[in-house]
């Protein structure tokens, strides 16, 4: 070998980034590179032309099934483990180990690969050892399992409902679906759904029928790295939910939400005591408008019929004169019993407009509906036979109705509903009272 190529040889030799020594047939150290005098922390003359067994006595035993025969090869001192080496020509490897090392008053664990393997030096048959350090890898994988498992101890016990989803596209990129990847155990409480029957599968394996608001809303999250903070109801789970969602990688969101439904129902129920008339314990005018607002708007959409029945007390202030106001108060208390027996649906919607008029909105209702109801309530109030000497020959309270019915054509307002069923009352009380009259557009286009 020429001189420059023998340097050239020496100098990788000793600048190899693993520890290596070469050992004869004798078990005996011929050479050692730099890092291996490091890392045994011995000088040259301490290692070379010494027993491999007295050098390496901090891996003077490890097992080892890396000759492919699941022989434990190494496990046995050094001289043993070389000598199979020489003997058999097999190499032998040892994926991982640990060490515990003694410097000073300090004790250290390290991690090493080891292997052994035979090679012919100028015709001589000789042993490579290497050592390969990988305690600062496996301090990393370390740092990473403690912070995974600190991530689930955090997630695991705390208490809001924690997931992490993977959201699924179509070919044109549009999110049509997202997948369960974990979720912690106040997940399972907050929404019924047990852990081991979601992760792993979709939103739509698990709830077929849920709203495509949420695969959409979340989309924007994984996909656009939005952060979105928003109170939501979930039909599929029936329960209201306070929601904060991010992206912790591309294509992925994770929430962080609690379950809202106890406070939501009692915000809710403040809410309706404050639109709720306090004698008769039907909706007050406030609580009309905005019922009003919604299903007429909501009429419009859907192109479905709406009705509305104004409904007034025939002759109240002389029940007032004659029976006194308390009396007059339960007798609005028992009209408003009767007109609620008169419809059974839970859309229907009553309130009390004003003294002794009460509304009755009836969304998707045709006129025949709207009839229908009003003839019943007029029933009820017959049968409820509540004593009226001053209501002239028929001897007790009677009502009368203005009813309008429309199928919307254009945007109707609330206002419009009011005004033509108290037109069409107008027209009962001029009739004779204790009657009910469908509103009729003028000639004029009204």
């Amino acid at each position: 070998m020429k001189k420059a190529d023998q340097n050239l040889v020496e100098a990788l030799f000793e600048e190899l980034p693993m520890v290596l020594l070469i050992i004869n047939k004798m078990v005996v150290v011929e050479k050692i590179n730099h890092l291996g005098l490091t890392y045994l922390n011995k000088e040259r003359d301490e290692v070379l032309n010494h027993l491999s067994g007295e050098v390496l006595n901090c891996v003077n035993s490890f097992a080892t099934e890396g000759c492919g025969k699941g022989e434990a090869c190494l496990d046995c001192p050094i001289r043993g483990g070389i000598n199979h080496v020489f003997e058999t020509g097999e190499s032998l490897f040892k994926k991982e180990t640990s060490l515990t090392t003694l410097n000073g008053n300090d004790i250290s664990i390290i991690y090493i690969c080891i292997s052994v393997s035979k090679v012919l030096i100028d015709g001589e048959e000789k042993v490579l050892f290497f050592i390969d350090e990988k305690t600062k890898e496996k301090k990393i994988q370390n740092k990473l399992k403690e912070s995974a498992t600190s991530f689930r101890l955090l997630f695991n016990n705390m208490k809001l409902g924690f997931a992490v989803h993977e959201i699924i596209c179509d070919q044109l990129g549009n999110p049509i679906d997202y997948k369960f990847l974990y979720a912690n155990p106040k997940f399972e409480e907050f929404t019924g759904l047990l852990r081991k029957n979601v992760i792993g599968k979709t939103l739509l394996q698990v709830l077929p029928n849920s709203e495509t608001y949420w695969i959409e809303k979340y989309g924007k999250v994984a996909l656009n790295n939005e952060t979105l903070e928003f109170e939501e109801y979930s039909r599929e789970l029936n329960k209201y939910y306070n929601i904060k969602a991010y992206s912790p990688s591309p294509g992925r969101f994770a929430v962080l939400f609690s379950d809202v439904t106890k406070e939501r129902a009692i915000i809710e129920e403040l809410r309706v005591l404050s639109m709720v008339d306090s004698l008769t314990g039907v909706g007050n005018r406030r609580y009309l408008a905005d019922v009003l607002q919604k299903e007429t708007a909501r009429a419009y959409r859907t192109m479905e019929t709406i009705s509305l029945l104004m409904i007034d007390a025939d002759n109240f202030k002389a029940y007032n004169d004659i029976y006194g106001h308390l009396m007059g108060d339960e007798c609005l208390i028992a009209i408003a019993s009767q007109i609620k027996k008169s419809f059974m649906r839970v859309t229907d919607f009553i309130a009390r407009y004003g003294g002794e008029e009460f509304v009755v909105l009836l969304p998707d209702t045709d006129l025949k509906g709207a009839i229908h109801v009003s003839e019943q309530i007029m029933a009820n109030m017959a049968k409820e036979n509540i004593m009226h000497k001053g209501s002239g020959p028929v001897g007790r309270l009677t009502v009368s109705i203005g009813l309008t019915s429309i199928v919307p054509a254009s945007v109707v307002t609330p206002d419009m509903l009011i005004h033509q069923a108290d037109q069409a009352l107008y027209q009962a009380k001029r009739a004779g009272k204790n009657r009910y009259c469908i509103y009729e557009p003028k000639s004029t286009g009204e």
